[in-house]
């Protein structure tokens, strides 16, 4: 508070100055007013900065009514972008002061999907259709379709101890492998099958059990090869059980020694049955060597067939085989003996030493074929 005539300071409540003896009275500030605006222009506010928006909050858009929800899109397209940025321009920190390591920038791996596997629509070889293939570039490693080798051993070196069991597993053309040994079982094949001996027919010795011809062949063309096959027990009231019976399927028999004490070394019959032998031997049977019956055919080329308690060979009831190039010798009955409408073409055979002449063609035998034989009759 000040004097009004000199301006002298006074204390609030004083009535007269002390200076010049004037009533109190206060200064009073004069108050300027703002200029009018000119008419015609207009005030306009500056508008406010643009302020970060949370990427948490959604934010709403009322353009048509619509509400846009594009707050989880901004936060992960946010959070995506700080991770790039941080993992792309962050650089090693040295461990200590004597430590230069220079910044090194860090590439993101982005992880991709692996590719879905193709199933095959069309064949390729080695692989059925149907089968799931990858897609992937590069080498593939599908499973190998094709033979097999099935090792069979006795003393448990192989894959199977038993022929039986290894037939049973085996695919088609699959090839059984026989280690050296003696084999006691009877087996039935009935597919499409190699069984070998290992070592050939002196090493590899499959003898049948009592009751059981030792290989019996009922469908299939299957190989047996490079062993020798027995049946030494006795007939069981005059059943006969053989080396070898063949009763359907078109095997294929070769380097084998066949003999049954019991039986022919080899019967074939049934119309189905069309075995070809080869290369064997068959002998010192209880019956025939070869016994070829009911409509069965078959072949069989450079055989030795000797030493049999009846005949070579015997052929009935519409049986027609095809025998050439064999040694016929040594048999207690006839070399070939033919009956009861059997047929048959001999080529090129010898026979001789036969207990019964070589021949011995029964009038109830069918047309007989016989070709440069020594003796022809």
């Amino acid at each position: 508070m000040k004097c009004a005539k000199c301006g002298t300071a006074l204390e609030i409540g004083t009535q007269f100055c002390g200076e010049c003896g004037s009533p109190a009275k206060v200064a009073v500030t004069p108050v300027v007013e703002p200029s009018p605006e000119p008419a015609g222009i207009r005030h306009v506010q500056k508008p406010l900065p643009p302020q970060p928006v949370n990427p948490e909050i959604p934010v709403l858009a009322s353009r048509r009514g619509g509400v846009l929800w594009i707050g989880g899109i901004v936060a992960g397209s946010a959070v995506a972008g700080s991770v790039a940025t941080y993992l792309l321009t962050r650089g090693t920190t040295p461990t200590s002061p004597d430590a230069q390591v220079p910044a090194k920038a860090s590439t993101l791996a982005i992880p991709t999907k692996a590719p879905m596997p193709v199933v095959s629509a069309t064949t390729s070889p080695g692989i059925p259709v149907g089968t799931a293939v990858s897609s992937a570039a590069g080498p593939t490693a599908p499973r190998s379709v094709g033979p097999r080798k099935l090792v069979v051993d006795t003393a448990g070196g192989g894959d199977y101890r038993s022929i039986q069991e290894a037939v049973l597993s085996a695919g088609v053309q699959d090839t059984i492998v026989l280690r050296s040994g003696w084999y006691r079982e009877s087996v039935v094949i009935g597919r499409d099958v190699r069984i070998s001996g290992e070592g050939g027919r002196t090493k590899v010795v499959v003898e049948g059990v009592l009751g059981a011809s030792v290989f019996v062949i009922t469908a299939g063309s299957a190989l047996l090869s490079g062993m020798s096959i027995r049946y030494t027990g006795p007939d069981v009231s005059f059943i006969y059980f053989r080396a070898v019976d063949v009763t359907a399927g078109a095997p294929v028999i070769e380097d084998c020694d066949l003999m049954s004490a019991a039986g022919a070394a080899l019967s074939i019959s049934g119309a189905s049955a069309n075995p070809t032998v080869r290369n064997c031997t068959l002998r010192d049977s209880a019956y025939s060597g070869v016994n070829v019956s009911d409509q069965a055919r078959g072949t069989i080329e450079r055989c030795q067939i000797f030493g049999n308690s009846l005949q070579g060979i015997a052929v009935s009831k519409r049986g027609n085989p095809v025998v050439r190039e064999c040694i016929i010798r040594d048999n207690m009955g006839p070399g070939v003996n033919v009956w009861d409408q059997g047929t048959g073409s001999f080529v090129a055979n010898s026979l001789f030493g036969n207990a019964k002449n070589a021949w011995q063609i029964d009038i109830t035998a069918g047309q007989i074929t016989r070709t440069g034989n020594l003796p022809n009759f």
